[in-house]
Parts: structure tokens; C-alpha cells; sequence
């Protein structure tokens, strides 16, 4: 598909929206463009206005075309070989029917499988939770979908790793382009690194390109409502020197970016950095973990592995103490997460040292317990599958 082929732009600020966005199009092969002048101007964008600032190597149309809709409340869809730019608002509202071959049902069928489908991909889209988006199984294994073209994006993201996770040897996968899969590994790289004390933003490009990074994004409107903030962030007042021996880069990053009250995320392809007013605004992306050894040594206990990570990674960011993020356990052994791009990548270290102690001969250790819960339970279990010392945190 032409929209995931990578693509280097330089957009300096000087084209108009209107004849910008054709050209640069036109440039990279799609010649049948529609932009929807009545529905921008109900965005409050004019097509005379200029481009935006944009510079991003090695990413696919689709996240620049993204990077570059989404902070003017813009984006896009196609229709009959056509491609729209309009309001996100349409971009929203507007329903698509698609039907996708499904082989790999979960042991509960195809109930089990739209539930999953519900709880992992943008849940408050779906008619369950009041939004617009239906779903059903025709013809046995093929779902049918009704829903927006950006939760198809999605959708499709999301069934591709739930295929591939199925195969027994296969490592966890995250439901996300391949340049974000790319991005997240980089992530996960343990670094050394001595940067010299500069302004925060040459300071963040200095590591991100040593990390392997080539795109990041600062997401300049979630700082709006602090103008102050903004303005020494831009100046150059706000300064950083970044060090790091043997930490996973997302981590050193998490921890240069939280003394300043910002936080990052992986958007449209690239590494986004933004102010962190709440928690839970980020994006949400949904991993896949093959998890039969923990399982085995728990007993087979579901209930208590879901308790062990929600208690102890971020307990306020879950579903069941009002986050959003969900958890499940499909097919016997395949834990299934959606959850913010630091936090998987806390997860997934997690999981890692807790499979390691499982080859380690302990001593006998002392039942755990759980942190209280919402809904009063506080159970216990015994431990015949000790928890890593160090919990990543």
C-alpha cells in the first residue's frame, strides 16, 4: 500500500494549505486529492493559511500526512481512489464497511473475539459503549465492521499481530505501524550516554538520534494553555544534560522529560513529546505477550496475573480504578494490553525479569499480597511463582 511506503519531506512553512497539501501528494503518487473547503472553514482553518513546520525522514505517508493534519484539527480518508483531507470531526463521524478474514478465533469463538476486538481497539467507539461503530461475524470466520477509517487503521493494526502472536514461538508484538514497531525496539535499547548540559530540545534530538530515532515531534498545542512553559521551552531556557548507563532509552527519557512535567508517547510514526495536564490523554496502544510459563507457575491462576500487573504497574492508569487501560488473557495463554507506550514498555521489562526468576532456584518466599482494590478485594496468593525484586517502575 502506497500509504505505508517511507517517505523524507522538508516542509519549511512557506506553502499554503490548499495547494500545499496537493503538491506534496502529487509529489509522493497520489494524484486524486479532494480537500474539503467548507468543512475547514468549520474547522476555523483557511486554505490560504501556510503549512505547519514539518521535517520527518524514513516515515510512511500515512504518519506525515497525520503529523501534519492532526494539530490543525484536520484529517483525512479515502473514497473511490480518492483521498479527502476535512475536519477530523468528519474524519470522526463518518462510517466505513469493511470485511476482514479472521482464522485464528480464541477458544470462545466469535463472541470472544468481538469482545477483545471492543476492550483493545478504541473502546469508546463501539454502539456497546455509545459511540457509532457495529460489528458482527458473517460466513463463519469473517468480521464484519462498520466504524470510522481511523479505528480501521486500527482494527487492522490489530488483527495482523493477534495473527502472528498465535504462533507459539512468537515474541511480543505490538498492534502498531511497522515504523512505530521499529521506533518502540529502539526504545527498549539499553544506552550509554553523555550528553553536555543544552537546551532541552537540541538536547532530546542529541540522544534520540543516538538512540536510533530519526523523527521527533513536539506537540506544541498541549502547551498552549501555559504560554510561560512554551516560551521557555522555545527560547531555550529550559535546559538538560543526559546521561545513561545501561537504562532502556524510553526510560531515560521518561525520567529527563518528567522533571520538566512532560511526558512522551509514540503518534503517526514518530516520537511525540507533550505536556503531561493528565495521565490518561496519551494515546493507547494494545501489545500481545505469550505468557505459559508464568501462567503454569501460577497455577494457571488468570485472576492473579491480571491482579499481580495491575497493582503494581501505574494501579491508577487501569480500567478498574478509572484509567483506561484493559488487560485480558485470550487463548488460554496470550495476555492482551492496552496501555500507554511507556508503560508497555514497563510491562514488558516486567514480564522479562519475571520469566528469568522463574529459571532461578529461590528460597522459599512469603505469600504476597495484593494492594486494596477498588472493588474491596485484597486476596492472597501463595508464592509458587515468585515476582522479580526489582519491579520496573
Amino acid at each position: 500500500m502506497r500509504w505505508e511506503q517511507p517517505v523524507t519531506i522538508d516542509l519549511n512553512g512557506a506553502g499554503r494549505i490548499g495547494h500545499g497539501i496537493r503538491e506534496l501528494l502529487a509529489r509522493h503518487g497520489v494524484p486524486n486529492v479532494f480537500i474539503d473547503f467548507k468543512r475547514l472553514e468549520e474547522a476555523n482553518v483557511r486554505p490560504n493559511e501556510f503549512l505547519p513546520l514539518l521535517r520527518a525522514r524514513n516515515a510512511s505517508l500515512a504518519a506525515v500526512l497525520d503529523l501534519l493534519l492532526d494539530p490543525l484539527g484536520l484529517g483525512w480518508c479515502t473514497r473511490d481512489n480518492v483521498l479527502i483531507v476535512t475536519s477530523k470531526e468528519k474524519v470522526d463521524t463518518t462510517m466505513v464497511n469493511l470485511a476482514y478474514r479472521c482464522p485464528c478465533l480464541p477458544p470462545g469463538g466469535p463472541e470472544e473475539m468481538i469482545e477483545l476486538v471492543t476492550q483493545h481497539v478504541k473502546p469508546d467507539s463501539w454502539k456497546e459503549s455509545g459511540g457509532p461503530g457495529s460489528q458482527a461475524f458473517v460466513l463463519g470466520n469473517v468480521l464484519s465492521v462498520s466504524q470510522t477509517w481511523t479505528v480501521h487503521r486500527q482494527l487492522r493494526d490489530f488483527l495482523r499481530e493477534w495473527h502472528a502472536v498465535q504462533d507459539a514461538t512468537a515474541p511480543a508484538s505490538i498492534a502498531a505501524s511497522p515504523a512505530e514497531q521499529k521506533l518502540s525496539a529502539a526504545l527498549e535499547r539499553s544506552v550509554t550516554f553523555a550528553g553536555k548540559e543544552q537546551p532541552l530540545l537540541a538536547a532530546v534530538a542529541e540522544f534520540a538520534q543516538h538512540c536510533g530515532v530519526e523523527n521527533v515531534v513536539w506537540q506544541w498545542n498541549s502547551m498552549h494553555e501555559d504560554g510561560r512553559f512554551e516560551g521557555k521551552l522555545r527560547m531555550g531556557e529550559l535546559r538538560a544534560a543526559i546521561t545513561a548507563t545501561g537504562q532502556t532509552a524510553g526510560d531515560v527519557l521518561t525520567r529527563v522529560l518528567a522533571a520538566h512535567n512532560l511526558e512522551w508517547t509514540i503518534e503517526h510514526g514518530a516520537l511525540c513529546v507533550r505536556y503531561e495536564t493528565n495521565k490518561s490523554t496519551g494515546p493507547l496502544v494494545t501489545s500481545f505477550y505469550r505468557v505459559p510459563a508464568i501462567l503454569k507457575a501460577m497455577g494457571d491462576d488468570r485472576e492473579t496475573l491480571i491482579e499481580v500487573i495491575t497493582s503494581h504497574l501505574q494501579p491508577d492508569s487501569w480500567k478498574e480504578a478509572g484509567g483506561p487501560g484493559t488487560i485480558d488473557v485470550a487463548s488460554g495463554k496470550i495476555l492482551v494490553v492496552s496501555q500507554s507506550w511507556p508503560l508497555q514498555h514497563q510491562l514488558q521489562l516486567f514480564l522479562r525479569q519475571w520469566e528469568a526468576s522463574l529459571d532461578q532456584p529461590t528460597a522459599p518466599r512469603p505469600s504476597l499480597c495484593s494492594r486494596p482494590r477498588n472493588d474491596g478485594c485484597n486476596r492472597r496468593w501463595k508464592g509458587a511463582s515468585p515476582i522479580p525484586a526489582r519491579i520496573a517502575r
